[in-house]
């Protein structure tokens, strides 16, 4: 029987790392921030309704820009809420289609930010929690977004603490530059039997 383990982490604390380290080792990995872009940007029936609901505040040239997307809905609770309410039952099919594609494999990964608050962490077995202090993790969204230290804080206030991540998680990684988090990640795998 397939294990399903989910990977979430606030924004910034090597959630992507700890995947690209399972890929390495051979594991699939779901990464439903990707998929949900892919979705945003691919699917037409989300294309028609965020074209109805903003039309030209988040288009150039009739095509959808994401980054305009974010400014709107990290400040804007509802608008957030709306474009949830899009996206995730169509990401949890294309998950569900995925895992049916993998079927037989031991173990799979799902990499997702908000992995608590869409409701995702309902349909997995287990759940590993990416820890990295504040200050760190704004750091580095800094210079792999090239933004600034208010943005990321907004996007960090739209998220769960890490304290409430790691308290509703089976497994916490810390990835804070001192701790090796391969040796981390090992025995985790161990304990999950593989």
């Amino acid at each position: 029987m397939t294990k399903i383990i989910g990977i979430t982490g606030g924004i910034g604390s090597g959630k992507s790392l700890v995947s690209r380290a399972l890929e390495c080792m051979g594991y699939q990995v779901y990464n439903a921030d990707k998929r949900s872009k892919w979705i945003l940007l691919n699917d037409q029936k989300v294309l028609e309704a965020i074209k109805s609901r903003w039309s030209e505040r988040v288009l150039v040239n009739n095509q959808i820009i994401p980054s305009k997307i974010g400014a709107i809905v990290f400040k804007d609770e509802q608008e957030l809420k709306w474009l949830n309410s899009l996206l995730h039952p169509r990401v949890a099919h294309d998950f569900k289609q995925w895992i049916a594609n993998h079927q037989n494999e031991k173990l799979l990964f799902k990499e997702a930010a908000i992995l608590f608050e869409s409701g995702g962490a309902k349909e997995l077995d287990f759940i590993i929690n990416v820890n990295a202090d504040e200050s760190i993790r704004v750091g580095r969204v800094i210079q792999r977004d090239q933004t600034t230290a208010q943005e990321v804080k907004l996007r960090m206030s739209k998220q769960m603490t890490d304290q409430e991540r790691s308290a509703l998680s089976d497994f916490n990684i810390t990835n804070d530059g001192k701790e090796l988090v391969l040796p981390q990640l090992d025995a985790i795998l161990e304990q999950l039997g593989d």
